[in-house]
């Protein structure tokens, strides 16, 4: 049966200081504190060093205040290194002082005794943990501190026998504040894992924000040679009843041995010669006396091996086949990925994948399984000018590629980074997938000068994605660059982080055409100007909030903007722009694709009372590009009217709602009774004599 070397620490001891031995034949291999006291010697410039063991080497430093104190904007860590005896127990006692790592709910300070024990705060959340192998236990009764009012400090004893790999015995206790204190009790002995290492304790801080601190006030480490006997073991490694690896050692008796997950064979015969281990965790056993009985047999197998087809087709070109073995890996991930550009270059046209919205698969294979993938590139998008999705050759300044990140990086020069070329005169949207936002911009420039369009960089705008900003070039413009912000007038900064760029041409002009009634409604997915559009006027609409509804003439409408049309019978182009200033208050709902609207919105017919904006009495569908009324414009009403004046179609300044029953001037004001004149009844005119 396998011993347990268990001591515990009296409690009574760990909360007067935990400065007691846990056994009297331990010996201190290191103790600091903030003043010398038996076995602690006091803090010193002298414990921090660039290098060497039994020194703390890192971001913190000795301060006469806090001991071993760290603090910053950014992440930090230092680490101290000491010599320790094989198959000893090691005791660690330790006040940890959490200081201040509030600020954001991501920060967090740690301490970490070898390579398997991790013990977190997060002050902000108050909330801690105990990490032990990977496996995390909560810490209970955390609390809050802010900045510079001292810290949760945290009294920590910790028990370790590196004989048989485990953490036996570890308690916390925290600072009593607002009548509670952090506390963690260790129930049982507990591995930690198959390869731990023994001698290191770090401290450190993890930021994401604000000016997280952390320090040590005190440390010792002692330690307690156990009286061992050795004794030989032999591990097998067999594929079937076929030995391929044998390991022969020597280790202390109790002592856990650990089979390879993975392994190389020895024997001869076997081509590929490289194994992982049937079972699913790696067999162990612990040393006995007699060495005959110290024998592991592994079963081991080849790794799973697939292969995975993608064939590539661009427009008419023949197909191209790439054939990858896939192998299964050392962890038995038996995994299988692809993925392809948005736009493949091919004759100096960009053609656009098929199937645009995965650009990518991956799955799992099964031993000797074949894959086959098909990408096609069967259409040419004629507005594509530039799309870089690829990995950049060694010794770039720049590296992204699909479903990844890259940035470019900081130039000592404007005219640096990803090299666009020359582009001919003409309307531009470029066009970013945003994969991390950093604070930072990508934009493009010609030459040295400042940015033409570039995204990111707004505080309120730091999110992830596909973003775009138009451009306008007045006539071919040579030596176009992609790149970072600005730093000062000559140089750039990093760029965000981002998986492609591109750039597209938007069209000079967009067609409408407008049918005999004289009226149409209008949406583009661009920025529209009219001023030179002889024999056409946009209108949008705006509302007082009670009947009236107003439609203004604009001359420049931004993206995505709903308005009416007013002209001659005909087809009309109108010139699209980079961006036009925003237009305020349009009840307008314009929609680029064909879209369901609920019953009673106002939609443009040519019906009983002539052309105007009818309320449908049930669902109806409005076309692509095109716009409504939503119903809130005039609650109750069935029709919206244009009001005619003279010589003109219509008067665009006032437009009524016109209910049953309702008498109207043609001025639009309302009217308990006629007298003489010409009045709207109903939707008609009626003339009172």
């Amino acid at each position: 049966m396998k011993k347990i070397f268990t001591k515990t620490l009296l409690l009574a001891a760990l909360l007067a200081g935990g400065v007691s031995s846990a056994w009297a034949d331990a010996e201190v291999i290191y103790g600091r504190a903030m003043t010398t006291d038996g076995d602690y010697t006091a803090w010193s410039a002298s414990d921090v060093a660039a290098s060497g063991t039994n020194v703390w080497i890192g971001n913190f430093a000795y301060n006469e205040t806090y001991g071993l104190y760290g603090t910053g904007n950014g992440s930090r860590q230092s680490v101290m290194t000491f010599n320790h005896a094989a198959n000893s127990f090691q005791t660690f006692d330790i006040v940890f002082d959490n200081l201040g790592n509030t600020g954001n709910t991501s920060n967090y300070s740690y301490l970490r005794i070898g390579s398997a024990i991790e013990i977190q705060s997060n002050q902000q959340n108050q909330t801690g943990a105990v990490i032990i192998n990977g496996v995390s236990n909560a810490i209970s009764d955390c609390n809050k501190k802010n900045y510079n009012r001292g810290g949760d400090k945290w009294t920590i004893h910790v028990e370790i026998n590196t004989l048989s790999k485990e953490v036996t015995a570890l308690t916390l206790v925290g600072t009593t504040m607002n009548g509670k204190s952090a506390h963690y009790t260790l129930t049982s002995a507990t591995s930690l894992g198959s390869t731990p290492t023994f001698n290191t304790v770090t401290i450190g801080t993890v930021r994401a924000g604000g000016t997280p601190s952390a320090a040590l006030t005190s440390i010792k480490i002692a330690e307690e040679a156990q009286a061992v006997t050795n004794v030989g073991y032999t591990v097998n490694y067999k594929l079937g009843e076929n030995l391929v690896k044998s390991v022969s050692g020597e280790d202390a008796v109790d002592a856990v041995i650990t089979a390879e997950t993975a392994i190389d064979g020895t024997e001869e015969g076997y081509v590929d010669n490289h194994y992982l281990i049937t079972a699913a965790d790696a067999p162990t056993m612990t040393l006995v006396a007699n060495a005959a009985s110290n024998v592991l047999e592994v079963s081991v197998r080849a790794p799973y091996t697939a292969t995975l087809n993608v064939t590539t087709t661009v427009g008419t070109n023949d197909p191209v086949l790439v054939s990858t073995p896939l192998v299964e890996t050392d962890a038995k991930v038996c995994a299988w990925t692809y993925v392809y550009p948005m736009y493949v270059l091919n004759g100096g046209k960009y053609y656009i994948a098929d199937n645009i919205s995965t650009f990518g698969e991956g799955g799992e294979f099964t031993d000797g399984q074949v894959i086959n993938k098909y990408v096609k590139y069967s259409n040419v998008d004629e507005s594509v000018v530039f799309f870089q999705e690829a990995e950049t050759s060694a010794g770039g300044n720049y590296s992204y590629s699909n479903g990844g990140k890259g940035v470019v990086g900081a130039q000592n020069k404007r005219d640096r980074g990803i090299s666009v070329g020359t582009l001919p005169a003409g309307v531009y949207s470029f066009v970013v997938n945003i994969v991390a936002a950093n604070r930072r911009s990508l934009g493009i420039r010609q030459s040295t000068n400042d940015f033409l369009a570039f995204v990111g960089t707004s505080n309120e705008d730091m999110t992830t994605g596909v973003k775009s900003a138009n451009f306008t070039l007045n006539e071919e413009t040579s030596s176009l660059f992609i790149n970072g912000a600005n730093s000062g007038t000559e140089k750039t900064n990093q760029s965000e982080d981002f998986d492609y760029v591109l750039i597209k041409k938007l069209p000079a002009t967009v067609s409408k055409s407008i049918t005999a009634a004289g009226y149409a409604t209008f949406c583009s997915e661009y920025a529209l100007d009219f001023t030179d559009v002889d024999g056409l006027t946009a209108y949008i609409a705006k509302t007082d909030g009670e009947k009236d509804i107003t439609f203004k003439p604009v001359t420049t409408i931004p993206a995505n903007t709903g308005v009416l049309l007013q002209g001659n019978k005909g087809d009309y182009n109108i010139p699209v722009i980079a961006s036009a200033d925003a237009v305020v208050g349009n009840v307008f709902v314009g929609v680029l694709t064909s879209t369901e609207v609920a019953a009673d919105n106002f939609v443009l017919m040519d019906g009983t009372n002539g052309v105007g904006f009818y309320s449908t009495p049930d669902a109806f569908t409005v076309g692509a590009n095109t716009a409504y009324l939503p119903a809130s414009v005039a609650s109750g009403r069935s029709f919206i009217w244009f009001e005619e004046s003279g010589t003109t179609a219509i008067q665009a300044p006032v437009v009524k709602n016109l209910n049953a029953g309702e008498i109207y001037t043609l001025g639009g004001q309302r009217v308990a009774k006629p007298t003489k004149g010409l009045y709207i009844m109903n939707g008609k005119k009626v003339v009172v004599k």
